[in-house]
């Protein structure tokens, strides 16, 4: 046996034995013509691709053997099972009678007999069989056979159906007297007939089924080629009569009927959804060999305390890790040798498989992957898995409001592993923005400490102004500005006259040392003209130095007079006048320097406009507070964008979810933002009250004031004191406790607490009919049950949790955690370690695993019993062996529909 699969059934096929069949005579002359027909109906629905046929000749089981044979020697291609539509007094009512594929020609003939169909009779249509008969038929095959059989009647709400042939009332009288196990239909509007007539308690829960009835070219006529036109997927391990019952027991987990827009197509066995298929563990300590098979849906793993369960699990987490967190396995860092070898088995959907092997060193051990080509991966990719170990799930509420216990919000982290790259992007814009606002409040507090300046650069522009002030008033300012200007003027006039005189010296220097030069030429080097030539005008050069050396004489004397003329000029003696009062007013006033009169002044002038400048950065100022709060907005969005982001997932959690409804509050997990406050400023044990006035001012019923919140931030980035009282004004906060923020913005860490993460808050309510709690309301079973309802519900990749119903009563499984279970293993593989039977019973485990020691004290499989599903006899042996009230969960599942329906 095996894990569940899906197996497309036709539950409604004819032969020639039904006298309605095309060609029915012809086809049954001989054995050979027989034996012709059955091989083509056997390939026509291998060709279909059915995996198991019901078949169901009017009143006649004729062809069941025929069948048997052809299908024996074609390799049992397809599973038969034996099956009679029988036409029956009540109206004539058709009902499809069901036996399982093992049971013997002497059984069905037994069964006919009952029915007063004698074989000379068999597929006259015309023949009908007693209610009575009927009746005592079946209790007669259970009694002398101990099988079951299944009753179905056939096309519901069309001619011969029991919605058809008989009244609501007659409906009612024949289930009280017949138990009927599905209901065939053929059509949408079947289907909608059916509902109507559960919902008006006309029929019970229960299943509905469809079949080709492998209709031909004529209306009421039978043939090969209608052989699965029409069909109904079944899940279950083996084709058994239980495995089918269990199934029609369990129908909105493992009944599929394509009608309407179905897809022709589709096949439920091909999965879009990671899963582990298997795992095998062998030589630790306690293990020799142990091969264990896994469904893409639930599977359960029992056993009594010490069989190897969380074993198990410890190897999967081994494997999956690639052999990294060996010491952080409780048993398997006890247990494993260098012998040892773990397998897992890995697939990405129906078609990307990889298998996982550890083995090697203890110290070191060795992974390696291989691909479906039997290649080796080196670079393989993320095999991902949610793993919760004893009690961690219990204690996922009890870490979501300590800080100490839990860094994040343990909810959010679950939720977040759905949106793991967008959550990367937002929190890095996040950043971003913290630190541009961060960066802005740098800047706002450099140019507050220039402002500072202000009160001393006016102090001295009052000083420098008050002594040039002085200036003025005693008139040493002006004297000294007529005094310097009288010398300015006589400086430029005296510049004026030497450059003249220098002037005058230096040309006639100049034109007396080249008539010098002229009179030494070399006189014998020229010709005799050249010598009366050169004679000639040295006396002509001879009387020009004399009248140069008598202009000489009078210019020495002509500026020697210009000398004098200045020393007895209005201006020089203005000069000297000036000079004198000047001095005198320096004697009657001896505090004022007048020569640090243009030290001040320019001193003066430079505060004049570092004060234009400063009072230009206060406008600036205003600019960068607005800025922080424009970008205290942005940065609030973009964590609401985070919010919205985890909502998506919270609103697909409560689209699927049973009996719990999640909500998301934006940033107001202030349990844990006050705690991390707290703890940052070192005051983790004190201020109660004032703390708790801080909360109150930002939070009311638990959901954050955005409003107030940037209120806080702007206190954080923009305070020029750390005043508390800026941000919240309260004759409550003591010095010592407004100490606290002064000091810290005095030492620059006031910001910082900027970087304290407000978390979004997740609320799980408990839903109880129209009632709900908050879970925190709730009792530790409760959490614990709906925190597994809420990890159940999100996600898609397998889900492995070691005894979740440690903190459950059975009322809190059933009611909470088996509908959850049942409707996500459909989209996620879930393997759960469990000792409640009402897990994989009520839950229709795909795939049970049960555990046990040897009589060598080595884990082993219970019953050398692989992987199965309950409707195998050993599982519900050992289920009901190794589990506590597992007789009561199988007893609970047959009567499913009252117990969790109504």
């Amino acid at each position: 046996m095996a894990v569940a699969k899906w197996w497309k059934v036709d539950f409604h096929t004819h032969t020639p034995a039904s006298r309605c069949f095309k060609n029915f005579k012809s086809l049954n002359e001989n054995d050979d013509i027989k034996n012709e027909l059955a091989t083509a109906w056997i390939e026509k629905s291998i060709e279909n691709k059915l995996n198991a046929v019901v078949v169901c000749d009017h009143n006649s089981m004729g062809w069941i053997e025929i069948l048997r044979n052809i299908n024996n020697q074609l390799g049992n291609k397809i599973v038969i099972y034996p099956g009679i539509e029988l036409c029956t007094t009540i109206n004539k009512m058709h009902i499809i009678i069901i036996f399982d594929p093992a049971s013997t020609e002497e059984m069905h003939r037994t069964f006919m007999e009952q029915c007063k169909l004698p074989k000379n009779i068999w597929g006259d249509t015309e023949k009908y069989v007693n209610e009575d008969d009927l009746i005592t038929a079946i209790e007669y095959f259970k009694k002398e056979y101990k099988e079951k059989i299944l009753l179905i009647p056939a096309h519901y709400d069309k001619t011969k159906g029991m919605g058809k042939s008989l009244t609501e009332e007659g409906i009612k009288e024949f289930i009280k007297k017949i138990k009927i196990d599905a209901i065939e239909i053929r059509d949408e509007d079947g289907e909608k007939r059916v509902k109507q007539d559960i919902k008006k308690q006309i029929l019970p829960n229960i299943a509905t089924v469809i079949g080709s009835d492998n209709p031909g070219e004529r209306l009421g006529e039978h043939s090969i080629e209608g052989l699965g036109e029409k069909y109904t997927w079944i899940k279950m391990s083996e084709p058994s009569l239980e495995g089918m019952r269990q199934a029609l027991l369990d129908y909105d987990s493992r009944v599929i009927k394509p009608i309407g827009n179905f897809r022709d197509e589709y096949n439920p066995n091909e999965i879009d959804h990671s899963y582990l298929s298997g795992i095998t563990v062998n030589d630790l300590k306690h293990i020799k060999n142990i091969n264990v098979r896994f469904s893409p849906n639930l599977n359960c793993i029992v056993g009594p305390r010490g069989a190897g369960k969380s074993t198990i699990i410890e190897s999967i987490k081994l494997a999956l890790n690639k052999g990294t967190n060996l010491k952080n396995l409780k048993v398997i860092n006890k247990t494993y040798t260098a012998r040892s070898n773990i397998d897992l088995y890995y697939n990405f959907g129906s078609l990307r498989p990889y298998k996982i092997t550890i083995n090697g060193r203890r110290s070191l051990p060795k992974c390696t992957v291989i691909d479906s080509n039997e290649k080796i991966v080196d670079e393989s990719p993320e095999f991902n898995a949610v793993i919760f170990e004893q009690k961690e799930i219990f204690n996922i509420v009890e870490n979501e409001e300590d800080i100490e216990k839990s860094e994040n919000s343990p909810l959010l982290n679950i939720i977040d592993n759905n949106i793991t790259i967008d959550k990367i992007d937002i929190e890095e814009d996040i950043n971003k923005k913290r630190e541009e606002l961060l960066k802005l409040s740098e800047d706002l507090t450099n140019k507050r400490k220039k402002l500072k300046e202000i009160p001393k650069i006016r102090a001295e522009i009052e000083k420098s102004s008050s002594q040039l002030e002085k200036f003025r008033t005693t008139g040493i300012l002006d004297k000294k500005e007529r005094l310097d200007k009288l010398k300015r003027d006589l400086e430029l006039i005296k510049e004026k006259i030497n450059t003249i005189k220098d002037s005058n010296k230096s040309y006639l220097d100049m034109i007396k040392t080249l008539i010098n030069e002229y009179s030494i030429i070399e006189k014998n080097g020229l010709s005799d003209e050249g010598k009366y030539l050169f004679n000639l005008l040295l006396d002509k050069l001879d009387r020009l130095n004399n009248v140069i050396n008598i202009f000489e004489k009078d210019s020495l004397e002509c500026f020697s007079n210009i000398d004098n003329i200045i020393q007895s000029s209005l201006l020089y003696e203005s000069i000297v006048k000036n000079t004198k009062e000047y001095n005198n007013l320096l004697e009657e006033n001896t505090d004022i320097k007048v020569e640090q009169y243009k030290e001040i002044s320019n001193k003066n002038t430079n505060n004049i406009l570092k004060l234009e400048k400063l009072n230009k950065e206060i406008e600036n100022n205003k600019k960068i507070e607005s800025d922080i709060i424009g970008k205290i907005d942005e940065y609030i969005d973009i964590q609401k964008s985070l919010t919205y982001k985890r909502k998506l997932v919270i609103d697909e959690i409560n689209k699927n979810a049973e009996n719990i409804r999640l909500d998301i509050h934006s940033m107001s997990h202030g349990v844990r933002w006050i705690q991390n406050l707290r703890k940052d400023i070192g005051k983790k044990d004190y201020f109660d009250s004032q703390f708790e006035q801080l909360y109150d001012s930002l939070f009311q019923n638990e959901i954050l004031n955005v409003n107030k919140y940037k209120e806080w931030l702007k206190f954080l980035l923009t305070t020029d004191t750390g005043d508390i009282n800026e941000f919240l004004e309260s004759d409550q906060f003591d010095m010592k406790f407004k100490n606290i923020w002064e000091t810290n913005f005095k030492n620059n860490r006031l910001t910082s607490l900027m970087n304290i993460n407000l978390e979004d808050r997740v609320e799980i309510k408990i839903l109880n009919g129209n009632n709900e709690i908050s879970i925190n309301e709730g009792s530790p079973g409760q959490k614990s049950a709906a925190i597994l309802a809420f990890i159940l519900n999100q996600g898609n990749e397998p889900l492995i949790i070691d005894q979740p119903e440690d903190d459950l009563d059975n009322s809190l499984i059933i009611n909470l955690i088996v509908d959850n279970i049942r409707k996500q293993k459909l989209n996620r593989q879930i393997i759960i370690v469990t000792h409640n039977p009402n897990i994989p019973v009520l839950g229709d485990a795909e795939g049970i695993i049960m555990l046990d020691r040897n009589q060598k004290g080595e884990v082993s499989l219970k019953f050398n019993k692989a992987t199965g599903c309950i409707e195998e006899k050993r599982i519900k042996e050992g289920i009901c062996e190794i589990m506590e009230g597992g007789i009561e969960a199988f007893e609970k599942r047959e009567n499913k529909y009252k117990a969790l329906k109504i």
